[in-house]
């Protein structure tokens, strides 16, 4: 049995020029907007990854996955 997590976050790229993001993906950011014509709907950035950590595992199965245990993506709010 796998438990390989995965915790990523949502940036908005409305706005991004304002935001305290990387220079390099404000730049990839542009390009993209510039090529397609269109304002990006967002981002998504890695910033956790864990496995065999069954404790954090059964933290978001109770907290957020209303205690069902299936490898599908769940929104996490700050709160």
């Amino acid at each position: 049995m796998g438990l390989d997590m995965f915790l990523h976050r949502n940036i908005s790229t409305f706005g991004y020029k304002d935001r305290n993001i990387p220079d390099n993906l404000k730049k990839a950011i542009e390009a993209l907007d510039e090529a397609t014509h269109s304002c990006l709907s967002g981002y998504r950035e890695e910033v956790g990854y864990w496995r065999k950590a069954n404790h954090i595992h059964k933290w978001f199965v109770d907290n957020v996955q209303n205690g069902v245990d299936e490898c599908l993506t769940y929104q996490v709010s700050i709160e």
